[in-house]
C-alpha cells in the first residue's frame, strides 16, 4: 500500500500530483481512532481520496461524524 499524502486544499485539488489523472478521485472512509480519556458518542471517519489510476492517497483533511 502507498504512503497516505497529506493535503491541504486551497482552492481547488482535482489532479493527482503523481500521475497527473485528472477525472476525479475514488473515495475511502477510515475509522478515526479517538483522543484517550474522552469519551466519543459519534464515530469519526477520515475521507481519503484515492487516484484511481495510480492509487496514490490523499488525506485532505476532511472527516465526517456518523451515529
Amino acid at each position: 500500500m502507498q504512503k497516505t499524502l497529506e493535503r491541504r486544499v486551497l482552492d481547488v485539488f482535482e489532479m493527482c500530483e503523481k500521475c497527473e489523472y485528472d477525472k476525479g478521485f475514488q473515495v475511502a472512509l477510515l475509522r478515526r481512532r479517538a483522543d484517550a480519556g474522552t469519551t466519543v458518542s459519534k464515530e469519526r471517519l477520515r475521507l481519503i481520496l484515492i487516484c484511481p489510476q495510480c492509487g496514490q492517497r490523499y488525506d485532505i483533511g476532511w472527516a465526517v461524524e456518523v451515529e
